[in-house]
């Protein structure tokens, strides 16, 4: 897939030189018979290229054809020292949904530079940076927009999620209540905010808020009240509420990929990895599934997705290596099995494979 992608970018690169070529020579040839002066000919026909040039990439993008998309806009950027804005900014949002983090967060910061006045620009950069792991920049972004009251309800509930995905549940939760005590009738917010109360192990709240949101009819809602009952233990119940969701809507990338997660967990991998695949035919550039199947299978390009417990009571020992912003972070900690859950959930991409063994059951070769 690669090598094909490679081959799209050069020879797209290739044929869009060659028009330049041949554009620059019939204008050439046609100032030479006017006697029109042939400086920089090519410059009068550059602006008209790259706007049906980006306009390709735009109709690749909203299609979902993201590989093409990617190829197109970056073609473009490379082609002119002044690419259109939403080249760049479109690239950087290609290049952070495929965890490749450090060339969205330039691509991010040049469009900054474009487009100082365009917010979005900024909150972008902010949820890149969060998702990276970079939590103190990410939150200095979202405090520079509150500040100059830009995009004041997306920067809010933004900085609360990167507080919460940095391990301050309780700023986090504060900051949700807040904004939600002021604007009761914001369901995103309040789909967020039980997910945080789940992260920090209040379950039955968590679940409580699910519910009533879900009655509305809300995907994001069943799909959280989904995960929330995985986290709780319930795998059982958790595979029958995906399966509701997925019954509404057989190719939705998020509920097969919680599927996998639940199924795995109930050690039926194959399962899993079936559902998975699934989820990357429905949408080939869905970051959370690719990542998980690449973890899951062997091959070079394999990350490796560990967790193990062993139960002493409400204690588990725990070790994680996980792949995290072009990282391989190791960690151990003791903690309640509740709190674990929680704290294996705040990876951006709720992604882990968790193997719970008996008391009896040695640990796992962590080697």
């Amino acid at each position: 897939m690669r090598s094909s992608l490679e081959f799209r970018r050069v020879s797209l690169i290739l044929a869009s030189l060659t028009v330049l070529t041949g554009c620059a020579t019939a204008t050439r040839r046609a100032a030479i018979s006017s006697g029109v002066p042939t400086t920089r000919p090519s410059e009068a026909a550059r602006p008209a290229l790259q706007k049906d040039a980006v306009a390709r990439a735009e109709s690749a993008y909203d299609a979902g054809d993201y590989p093409a998309a990617g190829a197109l806009f970056e073609a473009i950027i490379a082609q002119d020292p002044s690419p259109a804005s939403i080249a760049v900014f479109r690239l950087a949002t290609l290049r952070s949904w495929d965890n490749q983090f450090d060339e969205a967060i330039a691509l991010y910061r040049r469009y900054i530079v474009m487009e100082p006045r365009d917010a979005e620009g900024r909150l972008a950069l902010a949820r890149t940076l969060a998702w990276q792991g970079n939590y103190a920049s990410a939150i200095a972004t979202y405090d520079s927009l509150i500040a100059s009251n830009q995009r004041s309800r997306d920067a809010v509930i933004g900085r609360a999620q990167t507080l919460a995905w940095s391990g301050r549940l309780s700023e986090a939760l504060t900051a949700y209540k807040g904004w939600l005590r002021d604007h009761p009738n914001d369901r995103d917010a309040s789909i967020e905010y039980a997910r945080a109360l789940a992260w920090n192990g209040q379950f039955d709240e968590s679940e409580a808020m699910y519910v009533q949101l879900a009655k509305t009819g809300n995907a994001a809602a069943k799909k959280g009240l989904a995960r929330v009952i995985g986290w709780r233990g319930e795998l059982d119940r958790s595979e029958q509420t995906w399966r509701q969701v997925l019954a509404t809507d057989p190719r939705d990338p998020e509920a097969l990929t919680g599927l996998a997660q639940v199924l795995s967990w109930q050690g039926r991998q194959t399962d899993a990895e079936s559902a998975l695949q699934l989820a990357l035919r429905a949408n080939p550039a869905y970051g959370d599934a690719r990542t998980l199947l690449l973890g899951r299978l062997p091959g070079p390009r394999m990350v490796e997705r560990r967790h193990r417990w062993k139960v002493r009571g409400t204690q588990c020992e725990f070790r994680s290596d996980r792949f995290a912003g072009g990282r391989c972070q190791s960690l151990r900690a003791v903690a309640t099995r509740h709190q674990l859950m929680a704290a294996s959930r705040r990876c951006r991409s709720h992604q882990a494979f968790i193997h719970v063994r008996p008391v009896d059951e040695s640990p796992a070769d962590d080697g």
